[in-house]
């Protein structure tokens, strides 16, 4: 085999192994470093609704011990405010600003149905003051699961950014190497695509065995709902862009093999 070939296979297989990385970091960026595209899986598992319904069945467990009426959280709170205060905390966790829950409003609504309920029925409330800040803890507490994480949101932000410089970079180091290839005129571009296409595939493979789906966890049942939905569409998400390589692979080996044997046919005519 002659040197220009092997050096022409050679740059093919680093050519697909920073494909190969590149269509990785691009899929992360635009999922998991994708404040819209987490909305939108948030918004897609019903995720808003359960925690509603999770914040509510909460307040009532708590008010069934003190032996207080439920209706007396009615309308402190609604779906849209919730969707409002987690959509911001995701705000929060993407951007260089910091998530702080205004808890005035429902302070106000559950403080006027207290008030109202100890008119009504002429009862005492114990130490109003420390039930109206339980009440308002369990609703922080629900929205914002994703305070956990936050010792870490520097670092995602900093990761993000990264991604997006090391992208580029990527990028043009491809375009130069498929430049060199098609310089040096060696047929190795439907090689570099089937490489590309199968690594993809193998990549996928392996991490779903390491990362087991079926027994993940992540902070709380309807958090882990979500990062499993997303994981899933990342592993198909994946598998298509395997499988574009691999046809654009064997459709360029076959026009190669076709410019060959004409070639040969050329050769034999004259």
């Amino acid at each position: 085999m002659k040197r220009k070939t092997i050096a022409g296979y050679l740059l093919g297989f680093v050519l697909a192994i920073l494909l190969v990385c590149y269509v990785l970091l691009a899929v992360i960026k635009t999922t998991i470093f994708n404040e819209t595209y987490v909305k939108s899986m948030l918004n897609e598992n019903n995720y808003y609704k359960l925690i509603y319904n999770k914040i509510l069945d909460n307040m009532e467990s708590y008010l069934d011990k003190l032996n207080v009426p439920i209706d007396i959280i009615d309308n402190i709170y609604t779906e849209d405010e919730v969707k409002t205060d987690i959509d911001n905390m995701i705000g929060s966790i993407f951007g260089d600003k910091k998530f702080k829950y205004d808890e005035s409003l429902i302070e106000k609504r559950i403080t006027k149905n207290i008030n109202k309920y100890v008119d009504e029925y002429n009862v005492k409330v114990n130490d109003i003051e420390r039930f109206v800040n339980e009440i308002v803890n369990i609703y922080k507490k629900g929205v914002n699961v994703f305070s956990v994480i936050e010792n870490f949101i520097n670092i995602f932000q900093k990761v993000g950014d990264l991604l997006g410089i090391i992208s580029i970079l990527l990028l043009i180091i491809c375009s130069l190497l498929l430049i060199s290839i098609i310089l040096i005129k060696v047929k190795s571009l439907g090689f570099t695509s089937l490489v590309t296409g199968f690594m993809l595939y193998i990549i996928k493979i392996l991490l779903f065995k390491i990362i087991n789906i079926s027994k993940l966890n992540v902070i709380t049942s309807e958090l882990t709902r979500v990062v499993k939905d997303i994981l899933e569409k990342l592993g198909s998400l994946l598998i298509t862009y395997a499988i574009i390589f691999i046809g654009i692979g064997i459709f360029i080996v076959l026009i190669e093999i076709l410019i060959s044997v004409k070639n040969k046919d050329k050769k034999r005519k004259k």
